[in-house]
């Protein structure tokens, strides 16, 4: 089980994400390797052009070395351009990759987990904790040849220049290394608590825009800025802390570095006089060797002080590759429902709710049947509806579909044999007919007109055309065009049963009773659910049932529940004026 758990997570499916570009990584190595050495023929190059040329007067010699050191530049810049498009192209590709699979795990994840992540959270995780990963990989790239190369062959050029000099080096490095390793020992609690204060801030932010109507409307954007002022605080806060530490490496190491080189300079003024050996050249070339070395470890220092927050990527994003996913649908090949939907006992709560909320729901709607259930807000209607099309199971008794148990069904097939209008209409950036076709093939203008008809929006149609651009959460439409339009997608198709979850609401009662013969027309045959708070929508209806508290308290007729149920009686003389 653990080697599997491996096989899933971002660090342990690196090797075949690389695995198809291997060729463009091996052509960006061999690029590195020959700008790195180009790196280190420079400061040989320039060492013997001040021993040889300028301290024995030699122009023929400078003039030639200098053209060698000319074409050594052009050749590193050269490899550098082409190892750096190469190393572009590998990162951008695999960002990609993982970005479209992060995405499509996150469509596929359980909707209990979807709900208790939160869609800040996955919008974070999505978008910034892949960049970091991806920043990560593009520092690996190009730092596994040219790093090693570096501090292995400057040593070895130190070395060779002077055994003396080259030793001061060594003395330098394990200060650096101590250092970098105090300071990144407490950045990762820091980036922990950053991003999830950034979930936080996204979550608010989120909600405030799209509730930005109601926060005007009541005057609340003082509250709402102090909250997302919160969150942005703490984040900004934790986030400073991190990269000041973080910050400290550039300057210190810079510290040392200049010491190293008084250190270099001091020592090889001392050589020089005691030994005709050692050469201005010599002490210029370790001073060159010394600060390709020293960036290279840099480098190094640099990358593991960004292990705390990789960490915190990886596993923030693991925790989404690794997410149960709903399995794949195997039974969509059976035949679509009849349309009779039977409840034994049902029950659900939500996990973190303090009861349930829906208790002992028993009924049955036979195939055909038009029914309606009504109550008022938090009475259960929509967590009803959730349960009926396959988005949450019971968490006790039992759902049927013509007989058949649903928890041996998958969603799926639940829903594909259902037509559905929630509560919170959604409405896409797309066209009229995208919106009504939501994706299915096959589906002409014809059938796209009649569904718009039934749902009394075809003026609408005829006026704008069907290639109308319909702005993000339909802000170029009015709330009864919203409900309309997502009527009339429901509509598309021909499905057993159809559920309406408080889809006439805002609609006006002559428009309402417009679609509700037309529905009944379309719709005959059909098994139907309307969820509502009005007895106007309940009142043409075979059978209404009652809810209260999650609870059945009535079922019958218009007729029979006047007589018989005292909330049924409260709602219609509350939305009548009083009359019976």
């Amino acid at each position: 089980m653990k080697k599997q758990k491996n096989k899933n997570t971002v660090l342990g499916g690196l090797p075949s994400r690389l695995k198809p570009y291997r060729g463009k990584i091996a052509l960006m190595a061999l690029a590195f390797l020959v700008s790195t050495l180009s790196d280190l023929a420079l400061p040989a190059i320039m060492s013997e052009i001040i021993t040889r040329g300028v301290n024995g007067q030699d122009m023929n010699f400078i003039a030639a070395a200098s053209g060698v050191m000319l074409g050594v530049c052009v050749l590193g810049v050269g490899s550098m351009i082409a190892a750096t498009w190469l190393l572009t192209f590998v990162v951008n590709r695999i960002y990609a990759e993982l970005s479209r699979e992060v995405f499509a795990r996150v469509h596929g994840m359980d909707y209990t987990l979807f709900n208790s992540m939160g869609t800040g959270a996955l919008i974070t995780r999505s978008a910034s904790d892949i960049e970091v990963i991806g920043m990560t990989l593009q520092m690996t790239l190009s730092s596994f040849v040219s790093i090693p190369v570096l501090i292995v062959g400057g040593t070895i050029l130190a070395l060779w220049k002077d055994v003396y000099l080259a030793l001061i080096l060594f003395a330098f490095v394990p200060v650096i290394g101590g250092f970098v390793y105090l300071i990144s020992k407490k950045m990762r609690g820091l980036w922990k608590k950053s991003d999830e204060y950034i979930d936080r801030q996204n979550s608010l932010v989120r909600s405030r825009l799209i509730g930005i109507r109601v926060v005007r409307a009541f005057n609340r954007e003082k509250t709402e800025e102090e909250k997302t002022a919160d969150a942005t605080r703490e984040m900004a806060d934790n986030i400073i802390r991190a990269n000041v530490r973080s910050g400290l490496i550039s300057p210190v190491a810079t510290l040392l570095l200049d010491l190293a080189i008084i250190a270099v300079i001091a020592v090889g003024a001392v050589r020089m006089t005691q030994s005709q050996i050692l050469t201005a050249g010599d002490v210029l070339a370790v001073i060159q060797f010394l600060l390709l070395i020293v960036s290279g470890i840099v480098s190094v220092f640099w990358f593991l002080s960004m292990i705390p927050r990789l960490r915190v990527s990886l596993n923030r994003v693991d925790e989404i590759m690794t997410a149960p996913q709903i399995p794949p649908a195997e039974d969509l090949g059976e035949p679509p429902f009849r349309g009779e939907v039977r409840c034994e006992g049902l029950c659900f709560a939500y996990e973190e709710g303090a009861g349930n909320a829906l208790s002992d729901l028993t009924f049955t709607v036979r195939a055909g049947e038009k029914v309606a259930f009504i109550g008022g807000t938090g009475s259960g209607k929509s967590t009803l509806v959730r349960i009926l099309i396959g988005l949450a199971r019971p968490t006790g008794g039992k759902l049927y579909f013509d007989g058949a148990d649903s928890a041996l069904m998958s969603g799926q097939r639940i829903r594909s044999n259902i037509g559905c209008v929630l509560q919170r209409d959604m409405i896409f950036s797309d066209t009229l007919r995208g919106n009504v076709i939501a994706g299915r093939e096959g589906i002409s203008d014809e059938e796209v007109r009649s569904a718009l008809k039934d749902a009394q929006i075809l003026d609408f149609a005829q006026k704008n055309g069907l290639d109308y651009e319909i702005a993000q959460g339909g802000v170029n439409l009015s709330g009864g065009q919203k409900q309309r339009i997502a009527i009339a997608r429901s509509l598309i198709g021909t499905k057993p049963v159809h559920i309406f979850d408080d889809s006439f609401s805002a609609l006006d009662f002559l428009t309402e009773a417009n679609m509700r013969r037309a529905l009944s027309e379309r719709l005959k045959g059909q098994t139907q659910f309307i969820m509502t708070q009005r007895i106007s929508s309940a009142m043409s209806c075979d059978r209404i049932f009652v809810l209260d508290g999650g609870k059945i308290v009535g079922e019958g007729t218009h007729e029979q529940l006047l007589r018989s149920c005292d909330i049924y009686r409260e709602i219609y003389l509350s939305q009548t004026g009083g009359a019976l």
